[in-house]
């Protein structure tokens, strides 16, 4: 099972490379969530936008931005952050913790349920001990 990280869902929904493509159609599609941090950090990015924007005359076009984000979202299977990976979380030590809560919270996520995280930016991952991969740019 995959969790795929925000960057790599960025990656599938605007510029995927072949080799990403191709690791997602060839994934079984209830073996591919995405967390609900990153639809999280998704939403939130747009909605600091539209507010931002809230009483421009261009505020449709963010309307518009945040309907297809959610529609965007809409396409995976979104994993619920639970108990379990929040204690997970908080067994972190501060050290870990400095490398993003989000990353940290996703990680732990994966790892209260022995998921594979699927994102660019391995080392991210790499001190909090969750699996990882990089999907988005081939292999050398």
């Amino acid at each position: 099972m995959y969790i795929l990280d925000t960057n790599t869902v960025e990656a599938i929904l605007r510029n995927p490379t072949p080799y990403l493509q191709r690791r997602i159609t060839s994934t079984r599609y209830e073996l591919l969530y995405i967390s609900v941090i990153v639809a999280h950090e998704m939403i939130r990015g747009v909605l600091v936008e539209l507010s931002k924007n809230e009483r421009s005359r261009h505020v449709s076009r963010h309307y518009e931005f945040l309907r297809n984000v959610i529609g965007d979202i809409s396409r995976f299977q979104i994993l619920l952050y639970d108990d379990e990976a929040e204690r997970i979380f908080q067994a972190f030590p501060p050290a870990v913790k400095r490398i993003g809560i989000k990353d940290c919270r996703i990680a732990a996520s994966a790892l209260s349920r022995n998921f594979t995280v699927i994102t660019r930016n391995g080392d991210d991952f790499e001190q909090t001990g969750a699996r990882y991969e990089n999907w988005v740019d081939q292999p050398s």
